[in-house]
Order: C-alpha cells, then sequence, then structure tokens
C-alpha cells in the first residue's frame, strides 16, 4: 500500500545580510537553527521525536554549527543522513535536497506515524530551509517564518573596520592577540597563505590575507 507523506511544516530563513566577518559568532548558523526550531515547534513535535534526519551536507560546517546549535551529537545514533550526504550523493548542482526528501519518504512509508526532517542550506551558511514530513497530517498552521526572520535580523553586527578585505604582510608579533579566527591555505605548489579575521583596540573587526612566513610559523604552532 502506497502511503501518503505530508508536510507537517517548512521553514525557510535567512541570516541577516552583512558582511561575513561581522557576524557576531563566525562558527555559528543562527539562521539554521531557528529554522529547525520553528519548523519542529510548527509541526508540534520535538528533535527527540524525530525519528529520520538529514542535514545538509555540502562541507562539515554546515552539519556541525547545526547540531551544535541543536545539541545533537555527532554520533547520533539515528544518523544525520539519509542519502550517505552531499559528497557521497553526486555533489553540488544535483538537487540534493529533493533526494533527501525522496530518501525520507521512503523511510517513513516503512514506518508510519514517524518524523523525518530534512534541510537544505544556501550561500555561506547564509539561508536554511527545513521540512518536517510524516505520515499523519496535522492541522494547518501558518508558519512563522516572517516572525523569526525579524527576529534575526534585530540582532546587531560586529562593526567591521575601514578597508577590510584586502591583502597584506605581517604586521609584528603577538598576532595571536587580535586574532578572532584563521585558517591557511594550502596550494599544489606547496605555497601557503592565511587568511585573518582581526580585531583592533575598539573592537572592530577586518579580514585579510597574508603569506607572511613569520605570520604562517605562528599560526602553524597554534593548531
Amino acid at each position: 500500500m502506497c502511503r501518503k507523506i505530508v508536510g507537517s511544516s517548512c521553514t525557510g530563513i535567512a541570516t541577516p545580510w552583512r558582511r561575513r566577518c561581522s557576524h557576531p559568532d563566525l562558527g555559528a548558523y543562527p539562521a539554521g537553527v531557528a529554522a529547525a526550531r520553528s519548523a519542529l515547534e510548527v509541526a508540534g513535535a520535538g528533535l527527540d521525536e524525530v525519528r529520520h534526519l538529514d542535514l545538509y551536507s555540502c562541507f562539515p560546517i554546515a552539519v556541525s554549527a547545526v547540531c551544535d546549535g541543536l545539541g545533537l551529537a555527532p554520533d547520533d545514533p539515528r544518523g544525520l543522513t539519509l542519502t550517505g550526504g552531499l559528497p557521497y550523493f553526486g555533489g553540488p548542482g544535483n538537487d540534493y535536497a529533493m533526494h533527501a526528501i525522496a530518501s525520507a519518504v521512503r523511510r517513513l512509508r516503512c514506518t508510519p506515524g514517524d518524523f523525518a526532517l530534512t534541510t537544505g542550506n544556501g550561500g555561506v551558511l547564509s539561508k536554511y530551509s527545513v521540512g518536517v514530513w510524516s505520515t499523519v497530517p496535522r492541522a494547518w498552521r501558518p508558519g512563522e517564518s516572517a516572525l523569526v526572520q525579524r527576529r534575526l535580523d534585530a540582532v546587531p553586527g560586529v562593526p567591521v573596520a575601514a578597508g577590510s578585505g584586502g591583502s597584506a604582510g605581517g604586521r609584528g608579533g603577538g598576532i595571536r592577540d587580535r586574532l578572532v579566527t584563521w585558517t591557511i591555505t594550502h596550494a599544489r605548489d606547496g605555497s601557503r597563505r592565511a587568511t585573518l579575521v582581526e580585531r583592533d583596540a575598539a573592537g572592530a573587526r577586518s579580514l585579510r590575507r597574508t603569506d607572511d612566513p613569520d605570520v604562517l610559523a605562528e599560526l602553524g604552532a597554534a593548531q
């Protein structure tokens, strides 16, 4: 027998549009967490009631940031994907979110009455969509995406210093005293370049790139 699958709720939230380095917490994904919580609330379900999960997985950070915000363990026994994950399921541009929904439908037809949650990510942790699915229809309840969006938009960003975003050499010792976060890119020819987010004495952030060997050595020692 073919069981009809219904969307118990669907929510889409965008991170407030601002320069990336002005986000209050660079490792967090408030839009993703807010979208998931709103979708579950509208569906009348708790995260612990969801049996099947698929978190959009273009990069590890897209999964870990949502897990951290929702309190989901990386080794949750339910698993965090229904397909094996985007890197192992065709890669970007293959309509991955629809495949996740189709996989949720297949699981729900085998476990009627359960909930499934699927998600989609856009931009640089910028936009997030969440669907909660089940075989059991629920009374229609309007979503609250607009209200959740206004709450996110009202959170002030961190000031960004003028002239941020260029390339520069070293600025002397003690770089870790003003460092917010960084990453080092390793090229195929063996060269390295660091991308840094720093804060000044007033708390304003700036973004720069450098291939200064002293800076790279200091950052490498901190990893």
